[in-house]
């Protein structure tokens, strides 16, 4: 099975679907879009951006289904902000 990211809108969090880079769908995502590497399982959104580094992810959202896509973005881009210090 080919990897896939999450997708979202930079500017709103919109969610814009789950794809496989460079796929014809995630090809035809407006330009402010942004691949995600995360997952969906179950009720889970993992995000790992270095799978091969350590055997835990690096962020885990749980109960996803019950949360705005936005927030989502919001948690995903707090992480990135507070790990790499932006």
């Amino acid at each position: 099975m080919a990897k896939t990211y999450l997708y979202f809108n930079q500017m709103t969090g919109a969610f814009l679907g789950e794809f496989a880079p460079g796929s014809a769908e995630a090809n035809t995502l407006p330009d402010d879009q942004c691949p995600v590497p995360a997952k969906r399982r179950g009720n889970q959104i993992i995000f790992d951006i270095h799978p091969m580094m350590s055997p835990l992810p690096d962020l885990v959202i749980e109960n996803a289904s019950e949360i705005e896509p936005a927030e989502v973005w919001k948690r995903i881009t707090a992480w990135w902000a507070e790990k790499y210090e932006f």
